[in-house]
């Protein structure tokens, strides 16, 4: 059997209309994202890679208390030659403002159709998420046609790391 565990419901980005703005309460919680936009982003990205993450991790996930070792465990990725062009390329690229890899085309295409996922899913949803917030229980039904369960989880933004209990639980639920 296959199968999804998707952490924050239906997150097919539609970069054609990534242009429509959002309400400003949402808006405000993607900051990192517009301040990634501009070259004094990447440059703040080079220069406080692991601080930048700190702060987004704390802010995604406020009632999240990682430890040092957590934040260290990761470092390495941070200090990745590519870390920054892949990170700024991502956030520039979700709006429009980076050309994609013709290769995939066809695929931002198929993708801005947002098609239904039509394979068994669990949808978890972050309770303390403060970029994606969480959504009615009933609203992946009209994404997800083959939904199992919709999961209100104690966590923040991190699904994984915060809640590695039950994310694991979804993914053995679907196998069953």
């Amino acid at each position: 059997m296959s199968g999804l565990v998707s952490g924050n419901g239906y997150l097919l980005q539609d970069i054609a209309a990534s242009s429509e703005p959002s309400p400003p309460h949402l808006e405000r919680k993607h900051w990192y994202q517009y301040y990634l936009h501009s070259e004094r982003g990447r440059t703040g990205l080079s220069e406080y890679r692991a601080e930048l993450a700190r702060l987004l991790w704390q802010e995604w996930s406020a009632t999240w208390t990682f430890t040092e070792q957590e934040f260290e465990a990761t470092r390495a990725a941070f200090d990745n030659a590519d870390f920054v062009d892949v990170v700024v390329h991502s956030y520039r690229h979700r709006y429009g403002l980076a050309d994609g890899d013709p290769a995939y085309d066809d695929t931002e295409r198929r993708i801005a159709e947002q098609p239904s996922i039509t394979v068994p899913t669990i949808v978890l949803d972050g309770e303390h998420d403060t970029v994606t917030p969480a959504q009615p229980r009933d609203a992946p039904e009209q994404h997800f046609p083959s939904l199992v369960d919709y999961r209100l989880v104690d966590a923040g933004h991190g699904l994984p790391q915060e809640a590695p209990e039950a994310f694991t639980r979804a993914v053995l639920d679907l196998r069953r």
